[in-house]
């Protein structure tokens, strides 16, 4: 009974570590499979089969990806994400860490004995290069890695399905162009804890504020939001300036983080206090 309380644990400790990128992973990775499936015309029996191992290996690709994302964005989410399971305290960085070590073994093999081993070992590459170095902190970097590794995951899924290799590059080609230029927008929400712990991400680096006209110049240079009026121009200032110079919306979102962050201080305090009642808190083995 031990034994199985604890994998439900487990199960839900990986689930809150990935629910809130299943859907852009798991779930198209998953459909791209079934198209490919289809494209081959195999039995329904052989469309689930692959489909299934589709949902297992994306799955485990995320949950390898979300870990070493977490280990490394404590101070963000300290911010905007208090629920994820480091910053919370449910689960340690010494269990964050052994889990992103058994998962990832875990996941080449499994990569390796399914024949996908080419576009599942580039997912995880580059989600380390993401995670593990400062790529993430200048934004067109941090775009073309992500892209990279949902494209890598894309033609994994493809792969799996075993349909033609040509038109399924071909598909993937196509979708990566408009997620190059999208993939963005998901850090909209995330500005409070971008702008604190220092990260140049795309957002940011187009960020509105009266006095910065460079980026809109750019962009009507290229041919984009050629109308747009000066009032609304985003600004390329580097972000020690935008702490110091810019208007009056970033100086508030800084009193936002401050005060998110005198929050956390007094829920960290309530959660060491209570550390002698794990069953209470969720803690996990690790």
């Amino acid at each position: 009974m031990a034994l199985f309380q604890q994998l439900v644990e487990e199960a839900d400790v990986a689930w809150a570590f990935t629910y809130r990128d299943f859907t852009a992973t798991v779930v198209p990775f998953s459909f791209f499979t079934i198209a490919s499936s289809l494209e081959a015309g195999p039995s329904y029996e052989t469309l689930l089969i692959n489909t299934s191992k589709c949902a297992v290996l994306s799955f485990l690709l995320l949950y390898t990806f979300t870990k070493s994302n977490q280990i490394n964005g404590i101070e963000e989410d300290r911010i905007n994400k208090l629920n994820r399971p480091i910053v919370s305290g449910r689960v340690s960085l010494q269990g964050a860490y052994a889990r992103y070590g058994v998962f990832t073994l875990g996941c080449l093999l499994l990569a390796f004995a399914m024949g996908v081993e080419a576009g599942a070992v580039t997912f995880m590459v580059l989600g380390d290069l993401h995670n593990f170095t400062d790529i993430s902190s200048f934004g067109p970097a941090k775009d073309f890695t992500t892209t990279g590794g949902l494209t890598s995951g894309l033609y994994t899924a493809w792969v799996l399905g075993g349909g033609d290799k040509r038109r399924g590059i071909n598909w993937i080609a196509c979708l990566s162009i408009s997620l190059l230029f999208t993939i963005s927008i998901q850090h909209l929400g995330d500005v409070i804890g971008d702008a604190a712990s220092g990260r140049y991400t795309t957002p940011w680096m187009l960020a509105l504020g009266s006095n910065g006209t460079t980026g809109m110049k750019i962009l009507r240079e290229l041919g984009i939001f050629k109308t747009a009026p000066d009032s609304i121009m985003p600004s390329l200032l580097p972000i020690d300036n935008i702490r110091k110079d810019t208007v009056a919306h970033h100086d508030e979102i800084y009193r936002t983080a401050k005060r998110k962050q005198i929050r956390l201080d007094v829920s960290m305090e309530r959660v060491n206090s209570r550390a002698e009642e794990p069953t209470r808190l969720g803690t996990s083995a690790f």
